[in-house]
């Protein structure tokens, strides 16, 4: 569309109704209408004198050949609207807008968290595989020390032998003294 078509078109709408402006639009650019949240409309059901003083009524009922009898009034039950919902009340495309926008929010935030913790997870099972890796060092480095595991046997079985009264030979503490040792 060149620019002088779109003057021409301007020049057109601006002389239109807006409704038949609104017919003319694009057919992809339609503006899609949400429903206020909340209760819709009010109704109320009201009597409607059809002899009243509407020309429109009037007209509509003399072509219809339904005229008036003197006396009679013929009265009519409408449904007529009370209350509209508010003009600036959020819609439903708001609250959803609104929803998505929490949910990937909090969709990001679990991701990130969760990666976090595989983090610190990986992290914290190096750090107790190396403690294990130096221990059995340790453990090897002590076992290869064939005295040191003889007198270390002699004193776990002086604790074993020993009564309940008799005071604790330090096995436990030798053991690990022994392991600290080990460089």
């Amino acid at each position: 569309m060149t620019s002088e078509d779109e003057d021409t078109l301007t020049k057109k709408m601006s002389q239109m109704s807006f409704s038949q402006a609104r017919d003319l639009k694009a057919p992809g650019k339609e503006e899609t209408v949400s429903h206020p949240v909340g209760r819709g409309p009010e109704f109320v059901r009201a009597a409607f004198n059809t002899e009243g003083k509407s020309p429109l009524v009037s007209h509509f009922l003399r072509m219809k050949g339904l005229t008036y009898d003197a006396g009679q009034l013929i009265w009519m039950q409408r449904v007529e609207i009370d209350k509209l919902p508010e003009i600036d009340a959020t819609t439903y495309r708001d609250v959803i807008g609104e929803s998505s926008k929490t949910i990937r929010k909090i969709k990001k935030n679990f991701t990130d968290m969760y990666k976090s913790n595989l983090r610190h997870s990986h992290k914290f099972m190096q750090e107790q595989q190396e403690i294990l890796r130096e221990h059995m060092r340790k453990q090897s480095a002590l076992l290869a020390n064939k005295k040191e595991v003889k007198r270390l046997s002699d004193l776990i079985i002086m604790e074993q032998r020993k009564s309940e009264d008799s005071v604790s030979a330090g096995a436990d503490l030798a053991v690990e003294a022994a392991l600290m040792a080990q460089d």
